[in-house]
C-alpha cells in the first residue's frame, strides 16, 4: 500500500513550522519599532522646526517694531532701565511722534511733534517666561525731559504684546 499512495504524498510541506513563526514575527516587531521610532523622531524634529520659525518670525516681527520706533525718535530721549531686581522691570523708553495708528506727526515747520512716549518692558512670570510688551503712552502737556518709569502693573495706553512667553518655548 504505501507504493500505491506515494505518489500522492506531498514533498513541500502544507504549513510553517513553529521556528518560522516565531522568527517572522519577531522580524516583524524588530521592523514595527524600528518604524514607531523613525515616526517618532520625524515627529520630533517637525516640532521643533515649527518652533524655531515662530520664534524667527515674532522676533522679527518685534526688531522691526523698535527699529521703526528707534527711527523715528529723539536718540536724546532713549532711557534703559536695567535692574532686574529693582522695582522697575527690565524696559527701554523713548519719546515719539507717532500718533496710535497715524503715523508720524509733524507740526507747520515740518518738525516731529513728540506726541507722547513708547515704553517696551520685560515682564517676567513666576513660571519662569517673559514676554515684551510695547505701549504707546499719549504726552499730557510738555514732555519732561526725562523718561518716565515704566509701569508695572497693567499697561495705560497702547499697548501690544510683541514677544510672548519667551522661555516657555520648547526646543
Amino acid at each position: 500500500m504505501n507504493g500505491r499512495f506515494a505518489a500522492y504524498r506531498r514533498t513541500t510541506p502544507i504549513a510553517f513550522t513553529l521556528v518560522e513563526v516565531l522568527i517572522a514575527s519577531s522580524i516583524a516587531l524588530v521592523l514595527g519599532l524600528v518604524a514607531v521610532s523613525f515616526f517618532k523622531l520625524i515627529r520630533q524634529a517637525s516640532v521643533q522646526t515649527t518652533s524655531s520659525y515662530l520664534i524667527s518670525r515674532d522676533l522679527e516681527e518685534a526688531v522691526k517694531v523698535l527699529r521703526n520706533d528707534l527711527r523715528q525718535t529723539a536718540l536724546a530721549s532713549v532711557r534703559i532701565y536695567s535692574n532686574p531686581s529693582g522695582p522697575v522691570p527690565p524696559s527701554l523708553t523713548c519719546v515719539t511722534a507717532e500718533q496710535t495708528g497715524n503715523g508720524i506727526h509733524l507740526n507747520e515747520d515740518g518738525q516731529p511733534e513728540w506726541t507722547g512716549w513708547v515704553t517696551y518692558r520685560l515682564e517676567t512670570a513666576k513660571s519662569g517666561g517673559a514676554s515684551l510688551i510695547r505701549t504707546l503712552t499719549p504726552r499730557k502737556g510738555a514732555i519732561p525731559n526725562v523718561a518716565p518709569l515704566p509701569n508695572m502693573g497693567p499697561a495705560s495706553g497702547d499697548s501690544k504684546v510683541l514677544l510672548n512667553a519667551l522661555a516657555d518655548r520648547r526646543f
